[in-house]
């Protein structure tokens, strides 16, 4: 009897080390297929599922060396390849802002030297009109003889012509206020 029940106890003993052996071995494997989920959850909020995509290949790693069951290699290509494709539209996502940042930067530079140009050709002109201004008023001073004769000339007549007609003017009024009579119709 105590054969017997030596060798139950050893049946049970084994078949628990065989139930627990595989447990630990598919227990690797369901939490590499947890944190695949999770990372297919993260992936559809926006966020990056690269770490939790390693971690399950980690635990996919420990699995396969206790089995050769072919789900854990399948499993583990597929996540091999996920994480592959996510690093290659990191890697494209970063080209992309790197091209769009040095095309804003291009463009930038090309506004800013518009505007330098802009401000240089605003200072050019600037100076142009300060120069003419210059050179009118030192014609003014410097002008010709001739020029100045002629303007003292039209002012004097000028004075001469706007003295007749208040001169004028005073005439009229001293022949109206004399007291002639209008029976002479037109006085003028």
């Amino acid at each position: 009897m105590k054969k017997k029940i030596s060798a139950f106890l050893l049946f049970i003993l084994s078949v628990l080390l065989l139930v627990f052996s595989y447990r630990g071995k598919n227990y690797a494997f369901q939490e590499g297929n947890l944190l695949v989920k999770e990372g297919e959850k993260l992936e559809k909020e926006g966020e990056s599922p690269e770490d939790q995509y390693q971690k399950a290949l980690e635990k996919y790693r420990i699995a396969l060396l206790s089995s050769e069951d072919i789900n854990i290699k399948k499993n583990y290509e597929i996540v091999l390849e996920r994480l592959e494709k996510e690093k290659e539209q990191q890697q494209q996502n970063q080209e992309q802002e790197n091209q769009e940042q040095e095309n804003q930067e291009q463009e930038n530079n090309k506004n800013q030297n518009q505007e330098e140009k802009d401000n240089k050709n605003n200072e050019q002109k600037n100076e142009d009109l300060e120069q003419e201004k210059d050179n009118q008023e030192q014609q003014g001073e410097n002008g010709n003889p001739e020029d100045k004769k002629n303007q003292e000339e039209l002012r004097y007549m000028l004075k001469k012509l706007e003295q007749n007609e208040k001169q004028a003017f005073k005439n009229n009024e001293m022949f109206i206020n004399q007291g002639i009579p209008e029976e002479n119709g037109n006085r003028w």
